[in-house]
């Protein structure tokens, strides 16, 4: 329960000797009887608040401890560094505050506002229950209860907290395993690409050829799994994970199925052969390398190059996550530099397109359908 606020004796207020509150049931008033609920009645204050008036405001001592007898209350946490307050709970009828503030004349350090019409709020004035008959023992029942209710309250906050810090160095753990990770990527990548480069000017070397496709990808491959295997970084870091999976191969296939047809129609108007340059020649020769050589691609491109760069810079916004995207596909695409700078300028947007797909369900299941299968139709229909 937050601290509470001064509640001020404004003409307004009413005494409800004459017209006692009806209270909710609360935790602070546990152990008292009607007899003595009746003598606390009489000793509280009314008083009705319209939506977003202030209830309690933080720094100030609280009159006396405050019960919601209908409508709701709003806690806000207020910054000791003057930020904007920021709501972190909701009261509603029976739910007191104030309690401590009320008790030891400390200063609280939460604002309450009221978030319903009418809010009324009963004020407990302590030094008036004291003066009435049996106020003395009311108030040692209170008391018991207050101790309780702050005891357990406390309890929950520090569950809340060390969950709160377990998780938060999880997370920091997890930061540096996947530095680790796309610093090597990112080195193994560069040597590749310097490798590629002077080998596709080496005569009796054949760039295009799937043995040396598998080879570059191996060598990117292989030494990325281990290192990630030995910082135990789970496989849905990577975007191997079944979350997501239904609605991400959804609308892949109604992607890949769209491109197609629109390209057809496109190639068909624009007076391409497209019937004798379509065969499934490639598709049977090499189709099923082609699909594990894909997956693999995107494990590397989209799984540890943009997921691990979008968990390293702790990318929040949808623009800030683009920034990664676009230095992922710059990377991706200078990997193909030795094909030439057209096919450097397609990898790039092909692979922004599959980037920014992917951060939507964060799922290499969905990038590799449309990969494999954009990439197989255009072999297919002879634009490769």
């Amino acid at each position: 329960m937050p601290l509470g606020n001064t509640l001020l004796m404004t003409p307004d207020s009413t005494d409800l000797t004459a017209r006692p509150p009806v209270f909710a049931p609360s935790p602070l008033l546990k152990g008292l009887d009607d007899a003595q609920i009746s003598v606390l009645r009489a000793a509280c204050l009314e008083r009705d608040y319209a939506v977003g008036d202030v209830i309690l405001a933080a720094g100030t001592v609280s009159a006396g401890i405050q019960f919601i007898e209908t409508g709701a209350a709003e806690v806000l946490a207020v910054s000791a560094h003057g930020g904007r307050p920021v709501p972190v709970a909701t009261l509603g009828p029976g739910q007191a505050y104030g309690e401590l503030s009320a008790l030891t004349g400390g200063l609280a350090i939460s604002t309450v506002r009221a978030a319903a019409t009418p809010t009324r709020i009963q004020t407990l004035l302590l030094g008036r229950l004291e003066s009435l008959s049996g106020g003395h023992a009311i108030s040692n029942v209170m008391m018991r209860n207050i101790i309780r209710v702050n005891q357990q309250r406390l309890s929950t906050v520090n569950m809340n907290y060390a969950k709160q810090l377990e998780e938060t160095m999880e997370l920091l753990a997890l930061r540096t395993s996947s530095t680790r990770v796309f610093i090597l990527v990112l080195t193994l990548m560069s040597i590749a690409l310097l490798v590629n480069y002077f080998l596709a000017r080496t005569p009796g070397i054949d760039v295009y050829a799937p043995e040396f496709a598998w080879s570059m990808l191996i060598t990117l491959v292989l030494p990325s799994f281990i290192l990630a295997w030995r910082e135990k970084l789970p496989l849905r870091t990577f975007g191997i994970t079944t979350e997501n999976l239904g609605r991400d191969l959804a609308w892949s296939s109604a992607i890949t199925i769209g491109v197609i047809a629109v390209a057809v129609i496109g190639l068909l108007a624009a007076g391409y052969p497209v019937a004798e340059k379509a065969s499934l020649k490639y598709v049977i020769q090499y189709g099923p390398s082609y699909v594990v050589h894909s997956f693999f691609q995107e494990i590397i491109g989209r799984g540890v190059m943009l997921g691990m760069m979008l968990r390293i810079f702790d990318s929040r916004t949808w623009g800030q996550r683009q920034i990664s995207n676009v230095a992922v596909s710059l990377m991706f695409a200078l990997m193909h530099i030795h094909f030439g700078l057209v096919t450097v300028a397609i990898t790039g947007v092909f692979s922004l397109l599959l980037g920014t797909y992917y951060m939507i369900y964060r799922n290499i299941a969905g990038p590799t359908l449309i990969h494999v299968v954009l990439g197989l139709a255009a072999f297919m229909l002879g634009l490769i």
